[in-house]
């Protein structure tokens, strides 16, 4: 009650498309503060554990091509790529999406295998020529030296 008038008081009227004062927040869904999406640690170091698989096993493979060369370059990235996909996974928090990561880990493994069978095949290879054109074995010889003091 207003002591003047004696009439009961009456709260202000605010025009239409007015936002309340600072601090009061009307509590309908459409005037929500915004969501704030969650975080996730383990997201750099997924992305970095892929693009390091990818390079590893490009590197691997193009290793066919290089005569081994390559090889060097490709083993690490690879295993660097499986041990940064293997962290980003782990910091990864329940419910949040890894697939980054695990195509990571599965690539790094892939490049790492890749390192191990290709060489392999090599010498099996030559193994062959060897045996079909029955040469001496010195091209065999030279070639498991230079593997050997690789």
């Amino acid at each position: 009650m207003d002591p003047h008038t004696q009439q009961p008081m009456q709260q202000p009227v605010q025009p239409q498309g007015h936002m309340p004062p600072q601090g009061q927040f009307n509590q309908s869904p459409h005037m929500q503060p915004p969501h704030t999406p969650q975080e996730n640690p383990g997201h750099t170091l997924s992305i970095v554990g892929l693009i390091l698989g990818i390079v590893g096993i490009l590197a691997t493979c193009a290793s066919i091509i290089t005569f081994g060369i390559t090889l060097m370059i490709g083993v690490p990235l690879s295993i660097a790529g499986l041990i940064c996909s293997i962290i980003g996974r782990s910091r990864t928090p329940q419910g949040m999406p890894s697939g980054m990561a695990i195509a990571g880990i599965i690539l790094g493994a892939v490049g790492i295998l890749a390192a191990m069978v290709i060489p392999a095949l090599g010498i099996l290879g030559l193994a062959i020529l060897e045996a079909e054109s029955g040469t001496t074995g010195s091209e065999l010889q030279y070639l498991l030296d230079a593997l050997e003091n690789y």
